[in-house]
Formats: structure tokens, sequence, C-alpha cells
């Protein structure tokens, strides 16, 4: 009796102790999730969502690669130094071969997401469907007949297993640029190149861009690709996967541009879709052509403006913007002046635009250009400048919603805990 009295009293002592500890923190609750605890089990579990901000913006930028390892976290920290605020959200490019590393089969980032969230990120997975060679058991990545046909579904249901049980929200980006069909960077999902009675043709080789698949008035490329992505979304509706964002993200203007290739053709259907979207660069000049355009006017030049009008019911995500530092070979464009006008409308013109993410990449080893924003300190200047109003936000808020739930559910409370920012680098690490 005497010893179940003393291990009762430890444990009031031990109690205490950790309750005043905690109280003694500075807690905050709505900010992304650092520390995780437990509640009692079978008790229904607090989900977190992305709340859509009434009045104002997420910022976030895309600085690394799919790897998400200390030298891409060291590429955060000094991006967020250089313009003075957080990021929001960060890219994680998820499919050849980052996904397949090796020759394993395709799997959900987890380790990747979860050090991005560890530093009050949230991630924005850029995603694709894989087939597996039942001859050599490597994966290669589907074509969107693949997907409709059910040859990916094992594949697929292992991911968005491992996708809920990550348990975070995570945005999924999937099959972005679709309405893209260059010859030089061909994505199998981009409906340029689902054309034909098995789907795998590009629109220039088939004699009729109808009628060998579903709908005789639809192009058969975007509708393969809404077919598939329903299918997908489909999957994850049945494994009550529910912290997963829904991305619909095509360029800002396609490639051809003709009338089957708009982007429109490629959307599944409001219940299929979260955020709506679209890439938007400007380019500067293209064959020693000049094409620069401020914010304002590319974005009604193409198809953003249309995609923001149509969609007003959506939230609307810049997933990746960027301007080149040039506006002809070896002439430096206004890019700072761009900068300010591209933030100043995306508050005072386009409201309904909650999320953009700034791609701060050079890339001009690889054809393309110095995207990056403090490619001159004029356009790093400008953008701290820009960024710094406080309708843009750099951390997500999130909303917790209960309900009753499967036992498959694993119950969670989520409480977070302001940690300064070399604790939570060295967290990542650890």
């Amino acid at each position: 009796m005497a010893l179940k009295a003393k291990t009762i009293g430890i444990l009031v002592v031990i109690l205490v102790l950790a309750v005043g500890s905690i109280l003694a923190y500075n807690w905050k609750a709505i900010t992304p999730p650092a520390v995780q605890t437990t509640t009692t089990a079978g008790t229904g579990p607090t989900m977190m969502r992305i709340k859509i901000p009434v009045n104002g913006c997420y910022v976030g930028a895309h600085v690394i690669g799919s790897s998400v390892i200390d030298e891409d976290i060291q590429k955060i920290t000094y991006y967020e130094n250089a313009v003075g605020r957080r990021m929001a959200i960060e890219i994680i490019p998820w499919i050849w071969p980052e996904s397949s590393i090796k020759g394993l089969l395709p799997y959900f980032p987890r380790d990747q997401a979860d050090r991005l969230v560890r530093i009050g990120i949230v991630p924005m997975i850029g995603w694709w469907a894989t087939s597996v060679d039942s001859a050599t058991g490597r994966a290669y990545p589907a074509k969107p007949q693949d997907v409709i046909e059910g040859r990916c579904d094992d594949l697929l249901t292992k991911w968005a297993l491992q996708a809920k049980a990550f348990t975070y929200p995570v945005f999924l980006r999937l099959g972005w640029e679709m309405n893209l069909g260059l010859d030089s960077a061909k994505f199998p999902f981009q409906g340029a190149f689902n054309f034909g009675p098995y789907g795998n043709r590009s629109w220039s080789e088939v004699d009729d861009l109808y009628k060998y698949y579903g709908d005789p008035l639809k192009p058969d490329g975007p509708e393969r690709f809404v077919d598939s992505w329903r299918h997908i979304h489909q999957i994850f509706d049945s494994l009550e996967v529910k912290n997963a964002v829904w991305v619909w993200c095509p360029n800002h203007n396609s490639v051809p541009d003709t009338e089957w290739n708009k982007p429109e053709n490629y959307y599944p259907g409001d219940h299929y879709v979260d955020w709506v979207g679209c890439d938007l660069y400007n380019i500067g000049y293209y064959e020693g052509k000049t094409y620069w355009l401020d914010f304002r006017d590319l974005f009604k030049k193409n198809s953003g403006l249309e995609i923001y009008t149509k969609h007003k019911n959506k939230p609307f995500v810049l997933a990746e913007m960027g301007c080149s530092s040039e506006s002809l070979p070896n002439v430096l464009g206004p890019k700072a002046k761009w900068i300010l006008n591209a933030y100043d409308s995306i508050k005072n013109l386009y409201s309904n635009i909650k999320a953009v993410v700034w791609f701060s990449k050079d890339m001009r080893d690889a054809g393309e250009k110095d995207w990056r924003v403090d490619s001159s300190p004029e356009s790093l200047e400008a953008y701290r400048k820009a960024i710094s109003d406080p309708y843009f936000l750099d951390r997500i808020i999130f909303e917790s919603t209960s309900s009753a739930a499967p036992s498959a559910f694993r119950s969670f409370t989520v409480i977070t805990a302001v940690v300064d920012r070399t604790t939570l680098e060295r967290r990542v690490r650890e």
C-alpha cells in the first residue's frame, strides 16, 4: 500500500511539473503544426483544415529540390532572411525519378513533407500516377488511359493511404500544366499526347481529335485527363483521405493555343477540386523578340483571368509565378516594377487570389530565365516591400473540425509551440 501511495505521489509531481511547463510556455493555437500529442483513443479525430483567408493571401516560394535535405533547409532559411518574411508554402516536385528512387515503387514523400511541416511550411506536392512494368517491376509514368482502366489502382491506393497516414494537410497539385504540349518537356498526363484509339499518340499524329474516346463533342486528350483525375480522386474518397487539398493548375497559356487545348476542357468538376489556379511567367523574350508584359496585362492576355472569373466559388492560387530578369538578351527589364505591380494587383484587383508561390530559381543553365526574386538588389528590395504588407500571410491558418469517423483514423490533437528558428532547424536535422 505504501509503495502504491509513493508511486501515485511521484506521478502527481510529474504531472504538476508537466502542466506547469506547458502553462509557462508560449503556445500558439493557429499556426502550422510542429508538435503533435495524442488524445484518448476513440474520442473522434480533430482534423486540420486549411482556412481560406477572408482578407489576405498566403505567400510561398519554390527554392529547393525534391529531396528536402539539410542543404534545402538552409536555402529556405537564406531565402526567408533575404525577403524578410517566412514561407507559407513550398513545392515538392514528386514524379519521376523522385518518387521511384533506385527502382523503388512510388511512395508518398513523408520525410520531405515532414521536414517542411516542422519548420511551419505547408507542402504543395506536384504529383501524378505511375504504373509498374510487370516484367521488370520498375515504375514508369502512367498515361491517363492506364489510370482510367485501373492499371494503377494498387499503387494509387498505397500512395493514398500513405498520404492519409501523414495526417497534416498538404496541397496536392495533380497533373499540373496539363495544357502544355511541348515536345522538349513532355509529361504523360498532358492532353496533347493522349489522342488516338489507345491514348498514346500526339494530337498532331491523329486524323481526328474527338472520335476515339468518350464524348464525340469533347477532345480526346483533355477528356482522358479529366476521367483519370476523377478516377484518382475517387480512390482517395473511398479511403477517406481528408488531408489532401486538390489543386487544379493549368499553365496560363496553352501550347498549342487551339480551341481543343483550352484549360477549361481539362476541368474535372467542382466536386473534384478544392483550389483552382494557374502557373504564370513573364518570360521577357523569346527567340530574340520581347514579350514583356506587366502582371495585369499578362493575367488578362491568356487564361489566368478567365479561370479566375469562371471559378469565383473556388480559392485561386498562382502556384508558380516568376518574372525574367531580361526583356531582351542581355537587356535588363523592369523586374522590380513588375513585382510591385503584381502584388499590388493581387491585393487590390484580384482579392480571390488566396495564395501565390514565387518560383525563385535561376534556370538559365536549363535554357530558361533567371526567375529569382533576388536576381538584382532592386528586384529583391521590391519583393521585400511588396510582401511586407500584412495582407500577405507568411503562415497558413488552420481550422479544426471534429467529427465521428471510422476507427481507422488515428485520434490526435495538434498544439504548436512557438520555437525559435535555430531550434526548428535542429529538429529537422535530427
